[in-house]
């Protein structure tokens, strides 16, 4: 076996696998190492070692066939085609030269199935032993097969299973991304099934229901809305209460893309506790509704919350399907998207690339999933200002889109074509940055109501773009459209977006001379992202508010930002993180400032506290060989010469020169003034 498909192996240590076909095994590990060959770098022989209780387990046939072989001294045991088996260990025996897998027999697998197939027949009241064959091969992601499959079926035109067929193969398109297929198939059974409503009137429930999921991923969440109340209609009248709670999680999910997020709640909530008491007890439909919980505290800013319903239903799908299935890339995807809001963008990206590894496998090159991933790497690099990698996972993203996908107007395409436009903007190309925000803007107007939140983001996003053009007034018609927007929110307003145009009109007005409207407007947005649920970029959000005032010599107002930013940043990151040290500078460089121009009682309180504060960068500063590190001891040299302490400042000076002597500073200048410093000092002693 290659490495990495041991890599894999030792992943799924204490997880189910099976076999595609007949397991051929031999009762005498001799035997066994004999058909191994010599290892290379690449290929390790791989000794599977399988332990099976009879007494506990009668559920899976193996048998020994010796007496029926050609090579009977091979005692050789045959296992049947549904076995299952639960990885225990992966381990190296150099002795033997071999990875050693342990393996237990099990019958959960057959459990599991089992309990799924039952399952499969309650829907749509068919109980058709070739129909549901083909439903779990969707369900386990093999649609190539499926497809072939169902394709077989129609080869008998007019059968008696004709409108599941077609359903089915709906479904099959749907999962690939070939949504107008899929509504082609979905409509073609609806058609089928309306001609015999009285015995068909459940079953249209999936097909109504279904229609409704494409047009939801069309971001046609009108029409999907009312596709899903009219399949929850028809199944309240039956008593197949996992159908129910199927209609109430999707109607959940538009309610949540639509920014209602009490009532998304109250749906997601009932279809949870349905799917508790009526699936068995790892399902994985009761681990996309703990997705889709997840999913409403995430838009509510209750990151904490959202991630322990992540992690459960991550757990659970982890138990239910295939290691490489597209539904646990979905879940580590989102998994990841919390982590990168809460500012943990290492962790973040490392579950984005596995999301990324798994869809690989899972899904064609050119799957409108692929797209969400690859833009979500991409904003994990634009956020820690890796501009050009974010930019080449977004037009790899895009490139997808525009190339499969042209035609479909939802949420991701507004997402791809608004990081780019942002990554742009970073880049200072606000011409390109402007053709972009435009196009998402275009596909907002079509996807969101009036009011919506991401509708504002959009009009902010433009206002941006053409302020940083130096079109002021242009940008500020767009901010004041997202003022607008935003008062016509039918949710709970966003405080986020609410703050972002404050200091959008805020840096317009600064920018057209006006300092203190603007810096009136920005403080606005300062103290209305302070009572927030904290996330890490919001603190960055607030920084260059504080640097305004700052240079506005408005010291006060500077401070209050920068112990915002401090306040947030202590509460999501690690004490040692380096922006926390950024904090501290920043606010000691205002109390070094104060110091010059207060009065004598308060000089000593001004110069204590910003030689507090640099000493806490310091300490964060040094430990990380941070450039940043010989600043701050200058500045707390400074400090020291200023009250005549000579030799302490010369010490401080000295080490600058020692830091710059073993990393030279990217400017002369600050050697040059390092020179200078202690030649004055020296002076000053004489």
């Amino acid at each position: 076996m290659s490495n990495e498909e041991i890599h894999k192996l030792k992943q799924n240590v204490g997880k189910l696998i099976s076999t595609n076909g007949f397991l051929s095994t031999s009762q005498s590990k001799d035997v066994a190492l004999k058909y191994t060959d010599q290892s290379t770098t690449q290929q390790q022989n791989v000794l599977f070692e399988i332990e099976y209780d009879f007494q506990k387990i009668d559920s899976i046939i193996a048998a020994s066939i010796a007496h029926f072989s050609q090579h009977p001294n091979e005692d050789e045991v045959l296992f049947d085609l549904d076995a299952a088996f639960k990885l225990s260990c992966v381990t190296r025996d150099d002795l033997l030269n071999v990875t050693r897998v342990v393996m237990e027999v099990t019958d959960e697998g057959s459990a599991i199935a089992q309990e799924h197939t039952n399952e499969i027949r309650k829907d749509m009241n068919s109980s058709s032993p070739v129909l549901v064959f083909g439903r779990l091969l969707t369900i386990i992601g093999e649609h190539d097969k499926a497809q072939r499959y169902f394709d077989r079926l129609l080869e008998n035109p007019n059968g008696p299973n004709e409108e599941f067929i077609y359903y089915y193969m709906g479904l099959v398109q749907y999962h690939k991304g070939n949504y107008e297929q899929a509504l082609q198939h979905y409509e073609h059974s609806y058609k089928i099934m309306s001609n015999d409503i009285n015995s068909r009137e459940f079953a249209l429930s999936y097909v109504l229901n279904d229609i409704g999921a494409v047009f939801k991923i069309q971001g046609k969440y009108d029409k999907a809305l009312d596709y899903f109340m009219r399949a929850l209609e028809i199944r309240k009248n039956y008593p197949n209460y996992t159908a129910i709670a199927t209609s109430l999680v999707n109607i959940a999910v538009i309610h949540r893309l639509k920014g209602e997020y009490d009532r998304a709640l109250e749906c997601s909530m009932e279809s949870l506790r349905i799917r508790e008491a009526y699936l068995p007890s790892e399902h994985t439909e009761t681990a996309k509704t703990l997705n889709n919980i997840a999913e409403i505290f995430t838009d509510k800013d209750e990151l904490k919350t959202a991630l322990e319903y992540h992690q459960k239903s991550l757990k659970m799908m982890e138990k239910c399907l295939p290691a490489e299935h597209d539904d646990i890339a979905s879940c580590l995807n989102r998994i990841g998207l919390v982590l990168t809001h809460q500012g943990k963008y290492n962790e973040a990206l490392d579950y984005y690339m596995r999301a990324l590894s798994i869809r690989e496998q899972a899904l064609p090159k050119e799957h409108l999933r692929m797209t969400t991933t690859l833009c979500d790497i991409g904003y994990v690099h634009y956020s820690t200002k890796n501009y050009i990698m974010a930019l080449e996972y977004l037009e790899k993203a895009l490139q997808i889109r525009e190339t499969c996908f042209s035609d479909i107007n939802d949420i991701g395409r507004v997402t791809i074509f608004t990081y780019i436009g942002l990554t742009f903007i970073k880049l200072h190309q606000y011409r390109d940055a402007l053709t972009y925000l435009k196009r998402a803007l275009q596909v907002g107007k079509i996807v969101y109501p009036i009011g919506h939140v991401k509708l504002t983001d959009c009009f902010i996003n433009m206002g941006i773009a053409f302020r940083e053009m130096g079109h002021y007034d242009t940008a500020f018609e767009y901010f004041e459209n997202a003022s607008k927007n935003e008062d016509q929110n039918s949710a709970k307003p966003n405080p986020i977006s609410l703050a972002r145009t404050y200091d959008s009109m805020g840096m317009c007005l600064c920018d057209q001379g006006d300092d203190e409207q603007g810096l009136e407007y920005r403080m606005k947005a300062v103290r209305i992202i302070e009572k927030v649920f904290p996330r890490p970029q919001y603190a960055d959000c607030i920084d260059p508010i504080g640097h305004a005032f700052f240079t506005n010599e408005k010291y006060d107002c500077a401070l209050e930002c920068f112990f915002a930013s401090l306040t947030i940043r202590v509460q999501c990151l690690p004490s040692d993180h380096i922006d926390i040290a950024q904090s501290f500078l920043l606010i000691g460089d205002v109390f070094f400032e104060l110091e010059k121009i207060a009065d004598w009682e308060s000089i000593e309180q001004y110069r204590i506290k910003a030689r507090f504060y640099y000493e806490q960068a310091l300490a964060i500063y040094r430990e990380k060989q941070h450039a940043n590190t010989a600043y701050v001891l200058h500045s707390i040299g400074s400090i020291y010469e200023n009250i005549h302490k000579y030799h302490r400042a010369l010490e401080y000076y000295y080490q600058v020169w020692a830091w710059y002597q073993q990393y030279p500073p990217a400017e002369d200048s600050d050697r040059e003034k390092c020179e200078r410093s202690i030649a004055r000092v020296k002076w000053f002693m004489l």
